[in-house]
């Protein structure tokens, strides 16, 4: 029972919505524009593609994630006291989740002691 009336209030909103488009002309002259406008942002969107669909190697990635991490680590410097216990901790702590991943990378985890700095991220590769 509850199907049907779902199935009605559809119809029933469909069909309103083509009184309204029928009621609402438009003054426009028929041409290809659209078809050329959908072909010219479907090109578009496929050069894009490759960027995102391009699949890369895991040594490949740890790579990258290497030389990304050697860039904040380099920028942290050493850490001292309170800090190198936070950052044990925190390495603790992800050891512990690592196993659990999906993707089996050798996870490693970071701290950087930098109040304004973004909280957690990851980089490719397992960082």
């Amino acid at each position: 029972m509850k199907q049907k009336v779902l199935i009605a209030l559809v119809l029933a909103l469909l069909g309103s919505a083509m009184v309204a488009a029928h009621r609402q002309q438009v003054d426009a002259p028929a041409s290809a524009d659209a078809l050329l406008y959908f072909v010219a942002d479907s090109e578009r969107e496929l050069t894009r593609l490759p960027a995102r669909f391009t699949r890369i190697s895991d040594k490949e990635e740890i790579d990258a994630g290497n030389r990304i991490a050697s860039f904040f680590l380099r920028a942290r410097g050493a850490l001292d006291g309170d800090n190198a216990v936070i950052a044990g901790y925190v390495r603790q702590a992800g050891e512990r989740l690592a196993p659990y991943a999906q993707r089996k990378l050798p996870y490693r985890f970071h701290y950087i002691p930098d109040r304004s700095f973004i909280n957690a991220f990851a980089v490719p590769g397992g960082h």
